[in-house]
């Protein structure tokens, strides 16, 4: 199932239109507009009887003392605590979008009703409680209220959008309940939930050792019964809807059973694996297990499960005791495993660490230049692997967008750390590309570690 607002974009600031605050010339801040933006949704799930929307602000703070006081401000630690904005359940199963202004057009001091409705049955948002004891402003504030976050709050606020569908046509609820009791009374019957979230990455400092701690304990998810596994993670995540990436993978054998999941399309074909090093001699001095043959069978054998897989890896130059034939030999294992990407990083002592005391510490200026030479030799890799996509047809989220062109990512690239896709201006006059949605795009050249891309 997927959610769009085409009123604003995904993690860019709400606009004034849809705000319940907005700033004043003469003052902190005034009403707004207040409108409810348009919402659209497609591909829910077989079997949906019904919709339930909830918009939640996870930074309001927890107590309101220091609120929109002229001599204070809201800190940043402050506790904080949800504060629901919209509240619609028993949305019809025909219903695909509610239009912009539908459940609110401009601010109703003292609230406004909650029940039925067109569109579905509004519960109470939390204005009911903030402006609770102040003779002007209380009320039952039913359906949507906007923005108005304190202005003098050191946080930024972020609104969070989900869309349920839900097995049942309705939650039996009535008069005032609110976004926790709608949550409460979906238990048990979310078939999907949607958004807006496009991408999930798992990071961790052992990814693949989740559970591990809690001896893979089984859990009730979604009515089903889940162990606390990677392989499980995984696949449950993948339910959502959205690009799972895995950050972090230490290749232990379990972490063949991702392969398929990535082959069937429920997480990306992606694994970042700190393989660190190649060298046998090396790894042991790292105290990292050290199987050079078995690794690049492995990694022959995920492609062939899943040809679309990317890997990226982190490598150290210049560890003590590391020698020319060693650093070689890494070089010599990168050109048979032809990672898609790869960092590397020149050895440095840390605190405490117990490489520290190892003998044979490399000077400067030999990490130096063999962080050059591997960083070449990996980049001719990198670009041989990147010229094979073009022509190819990929799914791209885009990041950003300026002057009529727009920069995104495919699956092989992580934010940040990865390459990018530089997208062409449309052809398509009726093309429009947003932040934080989805464009299919035919690559027609490469440009370093980037993708260029003509939009379809």
């Amino acid at each position: 199932m997927k959610l769009t607002i085409p009123s604003f974009d995904n993690g860019a600031p709400i606009p004034a239109e849809f705000a319940m605050g907005i700033p004043a010339e003469d003052a902190p801040a005034t009403f707004g507009p207040n409108r409810s933006p348009h919402i659209v949704w497609s591909d829910p799930p077989a079997g949906t009887q019904s919709f339930a929307l909830v918009c939640t602000d996870h930074d309001a703070p927890s107590v309101r003392h220091d609120a929109n006081k002229p001599d204070r401000t809201v800190p940043y630690d402050l506790p904080r605590a949800d504060f629901y904005h919209w509240v619609l359940i028993d949305i019809p199963a025909d219903v695909r979008e509610l239009p912009a202004g539908c459940d609110c057009e401009g601010v109703t001091v003292r609230g406004k009703d909650v029940g039925q409705t067109p569109y579905g049955v509004r519960g109470i948002n939390s204005y009911t409680s903030w402006f609770a004891g102040e003779a002007s402003m209380e009320g039952d504030y039913g359906g949507y209220d906007g923005p108005f976050p304190p202005w003098n709050d050191e946080r930024v606020h972020h609104y969070h959008f989900v869309l349920y569908a839900l097995d049942v046509p309705t939650l039996g609820l009535s008069g005032t309940f609110d976004g926790a009791d709608a949550l409460l009374a979906m238990r048990g019957h979310v078939l999907a939930e949607a958004d807006g979230v496009k991408e999930l990455l798992v990071i961790s400092q052992d990814t693949s050792a989740y559970g591990v701690d809690l001896k893979h304990a089984v859990s009730a998810w979604r009515g089903q019964e889940t162990r606390a596994h990677i392989t499980d993670l995984a696949s449950a995540l993948g339910e959502l809807g959205v690009w799972v990436r895995l950050h972090y993978v230490y290749p232990y054998p379990h972490v063949d059973e991702l392969i398929p999941l990535m082959a069937e399309g429920l997480i990306l074909p992606y694994l970042d694996i700190p393989f660190q090093h190649a060298s046998p001699r090396v790894l042991e001095a790292m105290r990292r297990p050290a199987a050079r043959g078995r690794t690049l069978a492995r990694l022959r054998r995920w492609r062939e499960i899943c040809p679309e897989i990317a890997i990226r890896s982190t490598f150290i130059v210049g560890f003590p005791g590391e020698t020319e034939d060693d650093f070689r030999h890494l070089l010599g294992w990168l050109e048979e495993a032809e990672l898609d990407r790869v960092g590397c990083f020149r050895y440095e002592d840390v605190e405490g660490a117990a490489a520290n005391d190892l003998p044979g510490h490399v000077p400067e200026e030999v990490k130096e230049e063999r962080w050059h030479r591997l960083m070449a030799a990996q980049q001719a890799i990198s670009a041989r692997k990147l010229a094979r996509k073009v022509g190819r047809t990929l799914d791209v989220l885009i990041d950003d967008v300026a002057d009529g062109r727009a920069i995104g990512r495919c699956y092989a690239d992580a934010p940040e750390i990865d390459g990018m896709v530089h997208l062409l201006p449309p052809q398509k006059i009726s093309k429009q590309l947003r932040v934080g949605e989805f464009t299919r795009a035919r690559v027609v050249d490469t440009q370093g570690h980037d993708l260029i891309a003509q939009p379809l």
